[in-house]
């Protein structure tokens, strides 16, 4: 079966006047007969990195906080993943 994981860059299909899409045209992409095909609505161009998405979003002060709660927390956190590998 293909799927979107099979194709991350995505395919692209022409539809005819008539509204068709030539067997031609799917057979080059690996799409046989009887296919079941999906069709999603393109969201803007994709993202090319994560980076920087929620700049200007949150605060820094708010990301220093969750940091330091992290940092004093990671003891604790680590202590209730051994207790729960040795029940």
């Amino acid at each position: 079966m293909s799927t979107a994981e099979s194709h991350p860059t995505g395919m692209e299909l022409v539809v005819g006047r008539d509204g068709s899409i030539s067997a031609e045209e799917l057979r080059s992409l690996g799409i046989q007969p009887g296919t079941h095909l999906r069709v999603v609505e393109e969201i803007g161009p994709p993202r090319k990195q994560l980076r920087g998405i929620l700049k200007n979003e949150i605060p820094p002060e708010v990301v220093d906080e969750i940091t330091e709660e992290l940092r004093r927390d990671k003891k604790e956190r680590i202590a209730a993943i051994m207790r729960e590998d040795n029940e």
